[in-house]
Parts: C-alpha cells; sequence; structure tokens
C-alpha cells in the first residue's frame, strides 16, 4: 500500500486542508479516505485485507484530527470516504456526507504520563479528583476539535459530581492544547504534561489509565461515510460496506475499540 503526500495549506482561522491529492496508482481506481489521527493502526490492516480481495482499487489513506477532515470535505477536496468520530458532527458538515454507518464505539477515561512521574515536580494522580490538584499540568484540545469536545463532556461531569469549584480548577490547570489525540498522546508520553482525558483504546505504554467516576461515563461512536461529491462514489460505497464487515470489526476489537 502506498500513501499519497498531501500537502498541508492553511485557511482562515487558522484551520487546515489538506489539498493536492494524487493518485498513488495510475492504473485501477484510487480512493482518497481520512480518519481519524488515531486510526492507522487499524485501518493499515483494514486496508490491506481490502486491496487484497480487489486488487484493481488502491486506497490512500490520511489521519487528522476531526477540524481538519470536516475542512477538507467542505472545501469540495477529493475525498471519497471519511471515518470520523460522530461527535465532531454538526448538522452543517453532515450536509456533505452521506448516510454515516457506525463502526465503534470507545469510552474516555484519564490518561496519565509515566515519564512525567519520574520528573521532579510529579503529582501523582489516581482519581478524577485529583485533577484539581495545584500543579497539575493537564492536555486539552483546541476549540472545536474532537478532544476538546469530549473533554468538555468530562469536565462538565465531573464539576457536577464534585461541586464547588472542582470544574475552574480543573481547567486552570490545563497547559497546553493540541488539535488532536495524536498530538496529545504525543505530550503525555514526552512527559510534557501529567494528565489528559483519552481514549482508553490509545493508552500506549508509556501511559497509566484512571477510570472515571461511573456517573462521568463518556463513550464516543465513530462511524463512516461516502462523501457526496465522491470522485468514485461505487467504490467508495463498497469500501465503505467492507469498514463494518465482520473482518474490520476484528481489526477495531484488536486494537481495544468495541463493537456491537
Amino acid at each position: 500500500m502506498r500513501f499519497s503526500r498531501f500537502v498541508f495549506a492553511s485557511l482562515a482561522a487558522a484551520a487546515v486542508v489538506l489539498t493536492g491529492l494524487v493518485p498513488a496508482s495510475a492504473a485501477g481506481t484510487t480512493l482518497f479516505v481520512l480518519g481519524p489521527s488515531n486510526a492507522r493502526g487499524y485501518m493499515t490492516e483494514i486496508i490491506a485485507m481490502y486491496q487484497k480481495a480487489h486488487p484493481d482499487v488502491t486506497v490512500d489513506a490520511a489521519y487528522a484530527g476531526s477540524q481538519t477532515i470536516l475542512k477538507n470535505v467542505e472545501s469540495g477536496a477529493a475525498v471519497d470516504a471519511v471515518i470520523i468520530g460522530v461527535h465532531t458532527l454538526n448538522p452543517e458538515a453532515q450536509k456533505y456526507l452521506d448516510s454515516l454507518t457506525p463502526l465503534y464505539t470507545a469510552h474516555v477515561v484519564i490518561a496519565t504520563s509515566r515519564t512525567a512521574l519520574t520528573m521532579p515536580h510529579a503529582v501523582r494522580i489516581t482519581s478524577a479528583r485529583d485533577l484539581a490538584k495545584p500543579g497539575v499540568r493537564l492536555a486539552g484540545g483546541v476549540p472545536g476539535s474532537g478532544p476538546r469536545i469530549f473533554e468538555d463532556q468530562v469536565y462538565n461531569g465531573l464539576g457536577k459530581l464534585y461541586g464547588g469549584d472542582f470544574e475552574k480548577k480543573v481547567r486552570a490547570n490545563i497547559q497546553v492544547t493540541k488539535t488532536d489525540v495524536a498530538q496529545i498522546a504525543a505530550a503525555l508520553d514526552a512527559g510534557l504534561v501529567d494528565a489528559a482525558p483519552f481514549l482508553s483504546a490509545d493508552i500506549d505504554s508509556k501511559m497509566d489509565k484512571v477510570e472515571l467516576p461511573p456517573d462521568v461515563q463518556v463513550t464516543l461512536t465513530f462511524s463512516s461515510a461516502t462523501v457526496k461529491t465522491a470522485p468514485h462514489a461505487a467504490a467508495a460505497r463498497d469500501f465503505v460496506a467492507f469498514l463494518s464487515s465482520p473482518a474490520a470489526m476484528a481489526a477495531y476489537k484488536k486494537h481495544g475499540f468495541t463493537t456491537h
């Protein structure tokens, strides 16, 4: 499988759009698919399976935050299909997509950095209540990003559960903001921050996880859809159908996501 090179261009309001989509193969059909930044693992496996069964189709995939994915679709970029967290969609964005096919769900936990614990300032986090401690360094999402959306759900819920100025204290501890989960993961792994709301399936060997209280559970659904202006509509529909096949479902489960 070969991936096309994408040129990032800035838009107003500091948004970025993937442009310069170039077919990876001159023969057959090349599908262009955009997925969340944490999808590379399972998508690599699924694309390999799909291309083996469809040797005349090449799937070029790029991975980015939800804002970037939606800006591409809305700008008319030559995208055939997307995988995206439903929590990031609004009615305006949905106008550019065909019907959504649910693929898997992921639940949110608090990821803590093992690297940060080796540093002199270290503040141990063993429960969600510890996020309000003085000196805790948190990572969060930029406004409108997928991480910011589920982060708000978590902190609003914890604020209601613990009362007082708990939520205010937690938000005051946010030291770093990023556009997607891959960038937040990098900050945690490097010890630049102590913790962040994170998807359980994305916890790596340099992190530990702290479950949220039962009253503050946040579950996210990720779905696929063809783009209404897809250059290769029929092939895109076939690929999206494959994304909900038993083989694809097995890949999601292997990578820690929940299917139904």
